[in-house]
């Protein structure tokens, strides 16, 4: 099932990168590591090859067989065309694109934080922040707005986690229901991710530069990426309140909006 291929390399994706940045979240794997007569920004670099490599590898090779066994057995009925080859191309691209941002992004925490689990959480958090952040401003806009109508469907693409589930399952943009591709809009979209994951893989870096190796094995309550998900559950909280009070006036919306974010701001301090 084209959903369950999506789930699996999602998942994959991020349990690699966390992974491959265990290290950073151990003492003694730490001082292991840092011993070694080797830069950290080319630690960090053969990590991320051969953790794309690992991920990617078995996929590739299993597209390319499949794309060159459909060619010997379709390819006298005229079916393997030109344009077929410029849809798996773009398939692929996306693909090698949403797991290189979901890995950048990964890393760009785990080198920021001093546990696995603080990078699971926060990673996570993050990755899902865009599309939640977009879905339930949206609604709390249309609940709070006479006449307005929102429309959520640029959700997905706004996580690279979610955006596997929209490129495998949907069929919106790549399906074979669909007879128009918009490549040029995919391709930008896509080329934006992968500027997002550089430039988050090139922060890692730096940060990592920097990172000071007893903040391992350490949580940091008042950091920023802490603040950020303590922000983002003020933000549920608030749209919970709205959706219960959703059929009341507009006066008690508004005051549901308000004590919901303060009632979750006060459990979660």
């Amino acid at each position: 099932q084209p959903g369950i291929i999506g789930v699996i390399l999602a998942v994959v994706s991020f349990s690699g990168a966390l992974f491959s940045a265990r290290y950073l979240h151990s003492i003694k794997m730490t001082d292991l590591y840092h011993s070694l007569p080797v830069r950290r920004e080319k630690l960090l670099l053969v990590n991320a090859g051969t953790t794309m490599l690992a991920i990617l590898g078995p996929y590739l090779v299993i597209y390319l067989l499949t794309m060159a066994g459909q060619q010997v057995v379709f390819g006298r009925f005229g079916w393997v065309s030109a344009e077929y080859f410029r849809y798996v191309t773009m398939d692929l691209f996306t693909t090698i694109a949403l797991v290189w941002v979901i890995y950048a992004l990964t890393i760009f925490v785990a080198v920021n934080v001093g546990t696995t689990f603080d990078s699971l959480a926060i990673s996570g958090t993050l990755m899902f922040l865009p599309p939640a952040v977009y879905g339930i401003g949206g609604a709390i806009w249309q609940l709070t707005t006479f006449g307005a109508e929102f429309d959520g469907k640029y959700m997905l693409r706004l996580s690279p986690f979610l955006f596997f589930f929209e490129r495998f399952s949907s069929s919106i943009y790549y399906g074979s229901r669909n007879p128009v591709y918009d490549y040029p809009y995919l391709t930008m979209l896509v080329a934006a991710w992968v500027l997002i994951g550089c430039l988050l893989f090139a922060a890692a870096l730096l940060c990592y530069r920097r990172r000071k190796s007893e903040i391992a094995e350490q949580t940091q309550p008042f950091g920023i990426f802490q603040m950020v998900v303590k922000c983002f559950s003020v933000f549920c909280g608030s749209a919970l309140f709205l959706g219960l009070f959703h059929d009341r006036p507009m006066a008690v919306r508004m005051l549901a909006l308000v004590l919901g974010g303060v009632l979750v701001g006060l459990i979660v301090e």
